[in-house]
């Protein structure tokens, strides 16, 4: 059985002017709650939390916004969405691109993808 103690925050390599202004996105694969079963924490609930991360470029004015959807639901999932800043207000309701997964390595990617650019 793994540690609740070991679970670290994902470590993201930013290209320039990207900076994460909120950070909850921790290393821990869905697949692989199960295995911290010995944990008195309420897993699903601490780390799979729609507010995981928010990671701005002022230049380009971009957001990036990664969160799991529904909140704390086993059955749920990573969500990413690329919004613009238009008129200095992000805009919500027409993002960019939104990308959908379970897997935490092919979401690290999109983000890697997306802030070396």
């Amino acid at each position: 059985m793994k540690s609740i103690n070991d679970i670290s925050l994902v470590d993201l390599k930013l290209g320039n002017d990207w900076k994460i202004t909120h950070n909850e996105f921790y290393n821990i694969e869905p697949k692989e709650v199960d295995n911290y079963k010995d944990s008195k924490y309420p897993i699903w609930s601490m780390f799979f939390i729609e507010d995981l991360m928010q990671i701005e470029n002022s230049k380009k004015e971009l957001l990036i916004d990664v969160g799991w959807y529904p909140d704390g639901d086993k059955a749920g999932m990573y969500r990413l969405i690329l919004i613009k800043s238009i008129e200095g207000s992000f805009d919500w309701d027409s993002p960019i691109d939104t990308y959908e997964t379970r897997v935490l390595k092919e979401l690290i990617n999109k983000i890697d993808s997306l802030v070396s650019q």
